[in-house]
């Protein structure tokens, strides 16, 4: 990590890729680019199998007119890396740009530098035509400041198995796979097909936090609350990405204690999974995270499912005891009732969720190279993977060119999350 020596406010990147569910990517993220976008990475090729292993770096591609890529954000600048020869429009708050093609082998589709620090929001509309290449989009870099002279950002990683810090409630259970977060360090993570069953956190002195976690097969929706305020994510994928960034948010205010907290809201048979939390501070002070209070106790055995709750404390009277259940319980049954009710009005217990991938049938030939057993105390899931070279189906006379780094300002600090 370097750092800007000159006094006053330090500008600090982050690196958001596109197979980020903070993306949200209409009319779907992962499907036929005719109609909307197709995922494709490096190694692994196109998709080829339900839950095949992402291998390589990704790109989505789309040949669909009025396909479209939005995210909003915290920040001083922006920058939107991929490549094109297509026509395509950007949205920054409420400035709309047309853009030409920038010419094949052009990887910076789109940048703005100089923004207000605060919230922004940014839009990219393909407009390929009849005959036109696709537009491959690839990562963007955030640029934020941090208020104060020769101040210089360390993360500060939360293990998902820390539970001093993370509290988890509900239905969770540990488990191992050699794809998560890595095959160079695999690590165990934290997951649960419980709907409601949350984890959160409380923590200060930190300008930023991230959340990663693995996508697969049967990721869903959940909800990111932070300091009350609520935002939906869809991390619905054909594939098994092992970790990418699945929320971010900067321009946090370091004096206050903030709290941080992660639902899953998906519908029956689906999931949700966690690696680690991030928390971006300043080298001048350590950034305090409290602890769990001193009554709370949790155990998570790997393998095992938990119902995580709370010891109430020394016995005073029975009745005081069952008065405090009940009233607990009427309250979460109104919370989870309240939850309930929302996600059947917008449709998705049961059902299906858009923009989901739409249901396909293969139709590509698959080559069967390995099978890869999961083992959990409490199960066994076994997943075949399958690897491919890139096909030429949606690249005729098309030559594919792969980004390379692209080095932000050389003045600012850097950091990525992939």
């Amino acid at each position: 990590m370097s750092r800007n020596s000159s006094v006053g406010p330090t500008s600090y990147n982050f690196t958001i890729d596109d197979s980020s569910p903070v993306w949200t990517y209409l009319p779907y993220s992962d499907g036929s680019p005719n109609g909307g976008w197709q995922t494709w990475f490096s190694t692994s090729g196109f998709n080829q199998q339900d839950g095949q292993e992402a291998v390589g770096d990704s790109r989505h591609i789309t040949t669909s007119p009025g396909a479209s890529i939005a995210m909003m954000f915290h920040g001083t600048a922006v920058y939107l890396y991929g490549n094109t020869t297509c026509p395509y429009d950007v949205v920054l708050d409420s400035q709309t740009i047309s853009m030409q093609t920038p010419g094949t082998g052009e990887e910076l589709l789109y940048s703005r530098t100089g923004l207000s620090s605060g919230k922004h929001f940014i839009n990219l509309t393909a407009r390929p035509g009849k005959g036109t290449h696709p537009l491959f989009f690839d990562y963007a870099i955030i640029t934020d400041v941090v208020r104060g002279a020769n101040a210089s950002l360390v993360p500060l990683q939360i293990d998902n198995q820390n539970n001093t810090t993370l509290v988890y409630s509900g239905k969770w259970v540990t488990l191992h796979a050699p794809q998560i977060p890595n095959r160079a360090s695999p690590k165990p993570y934290m997951e649960t097909s419980t709907f409601s069953s949350s984890v959160s956190m409380a923590f200060n002195q930190a300008f930023a936090v991230a959340v990663n976690g693995p996508r697969n097969e049967g990721s869903s929706l959940y909800n990111v609350s932070l300091d009350g305020v609520e935002t939906q994510y869809n991390a619905s994928t054909w594939w098994l990405i092992g970790d990418t960034v699945l929320y971010y948010k900067s321009g946090l205010d370091p004096n206050k204690t903030h709290t941080l907290n992660i639902t899953h809201e998906g519908n029956v048979g689906s999931a949700f999974s966690l690696n680690d939390i991030t928390l971006y501070t300043t080298n001048s002070s350590t950034s305090t995270v409290p602890s769990n209070p001193a009554n709370t106790t949790m155990s998570f055995p790997s393998g095992s499912h938990k119902d995580v709750g709370t010891t109430v404390g020394p016995v005073v009277a029975a009745f005081v005891i069952l008065f405090g259940v009940i009233a607990c319980a009427l309250l979460i049954y109104r919370a989870r009732n309240e939850r309930k009710k929302k996600a059947r009005k917008a449709g998705l217990i049961p059902g299906s969720i858009l923009p989901f991938p739409p249901s396909r049938t293969p139709t590509m030939p698959s080559v069967q190279v390995s099978t890869v057993t999961t083992d959990v105390t409490s199960r066994t899931e076994t997943s075949s993977l399958f690897v491919g070279t890139p096909s030429t189906l949606f690249f005729t006379n098309e030559k594919f060119h792969p980004s390379p780094s692209m080095p932000p300002p050389p003045t600012y600090v850097e950091f990525s999350a992939l």
